[in-house]
């Protein structure tokens, strides 16, 4: 009896130590899972990111690129005012000293 007992406990360390084994293979597994979970959602983040930055810079180019044209329509219209502006005051200039020499 005292044999059976002896071998009733070593089966159960030898049954002990391997279900330790497989508890640590598991661990290492569900731990390298979740390590490449990470490392995928690290990469979706990252370009995300990347796409979001690239929208807002290609929201500000666009923004700028409108800002630059409504600039420049309205310089074009402020330099043909001014050249209007400048006939106007010839021919005043012309009429002043033709009236004079008159």
């Amino acid at each position: 009896m005292a044999i059976e007992t002896v071998q009733s406990v070593r089966q159960a360390e030898q049954l002990a130590a391997q279900k330790e084994k497989e508890a640590e293979l598991e661990a290492e597994k569900m731990i390298a899972e979740a390590e490449e979970d990470a490392r995928q959602h690290l990469v979706l983040i990252k370009k995300s990111s990347q796409e979001s930055s690239q929208k807002a810079s290609d929201d500000s180019k666009i923004q700028a690129d409108t800002l630059l044209e409504t600039s420049l329509e309205e310089a074009q219209k402020e330099i043909e005012k001014l050249r209007l502006d400048v006939k106007e005051k010839q021919k005043e200039a012309i009429e002043l000293v033709l009236s004079e020499l008159i």
